[in-house]
């Protein structure tokens, strides 16, 4: 039976040697075990030896894929980054207070306290679950308000960097409501809402800031942003017309960050 066996080299040249000295280079495009072999050089001719007149073959690199492998070999290896030592995934704390500036109605200012609790995925992201709470004022005396506690997801991302790292955040959540504290004065000047006693409404906020490591363990953050609530509430104090508001603010936080646990760095 005859067997042959056609070879095609496209990044590699083959080399015949053959007993008498011969070395011939080409694409060797034919073997029959035990006859001949078939040979095409790179002008096109073709040259067929004995296997008994072969020596040995072999395979060599083309000039271009040498050039090519070569050229792959300066590259320089694409550096690694090492890990910060404040890059610890794990859970976390976060307790943060600041003033929320409430620039729409009456431009009321007042304190809002809260706490987060969460994960730190990695050295970019964070998730948890938050709740703080706040006053919002509804007149210009600053006597009609309600406090409102919204429990919210808090996703937080950051720009990894050492000691200082940039940081955005988002919360969304629902806040449940308080009872009204009505005006007690007898020209109460009231706005034309009036919120409704022990009702909820979506919460929003948006923010951005730094986060400063003090060590592997403490961290503090300074963030600013933008809050949305919404209330369910009345038209005018009658208490007859009841409709949904929407009160944006804008608001300050300092916080404390503490890591617990974690089990290194965050790569």
């Amino acid at each position: 039976m005859m067997l042959s066996t056609i070879i095609y080299a496209q990044n590699s040249r083959d080399v015949v040697y053959l007993k008498n000295g011969s070395v011939i280079k080409g694409t060797i495009v034919e073997i029959i075990p035990g006859a001949t072999i078939k040979i095409k050089t790179s002008d096109g001719s073709i040259f067929i030896y004995p296997m008994e007149d072969v020596l040995r073959t072999e395979k060599e690199e083309s000039t271009s894929e040498r050039y090519r492998r070569n050229a792959d070999e300066r590259k320089p290896e694409p550096a690694e980054r090492v890990p910060s030592e404040y890059d610890h995934a794990g859970y976390f704390m976060i307790l943060r207070v600041g003033p929320r500036i409430n620039n729409i109605i009456n431009n009321t200012i007042d304190i809002n306290v809260g706490f987060i609790n969460g994960i730190q995925m990695n050295e970019v992201v964070s998730l948890g679950v938050g709740i703080e709470t706040t006053n919002y004022f509804f007149s210009a005396d600053q006597a009609t308000s309600i406090r409102m506690t919204p429990v919210f997801v808090d996703a937080r991302f950051y720009v990894p960097k050492k000691r200082v790292r940039p940081m955005f955040s988002f919360q969304f959540g629902y806040a449940m409501g308080g009872k009204t504290q009505p005006s007690t004065h007898q020209n109460n000047n009231w706005s034309d809402f009036y919120p409704a006693t022990e009702k909820g409404g979506v919460f929003m906020a948006i923010g951005a800031g730094m986060r400063i490591h003090a060590n592997k363990t403490f961290s503090f953050l300074w963030d600013g942003g933008i809050s949305l609530q919404s209330f369910d509430g009345y038209s005018d104090s009658s208490m007859t017309t009841i409709r949904t508001r929407t009160v944006p603010s804008i608001r300050l936080n300092l916080g404390l960050g503490i890591n617990i646990g974690g089990g290194g760095s965050a790569k």
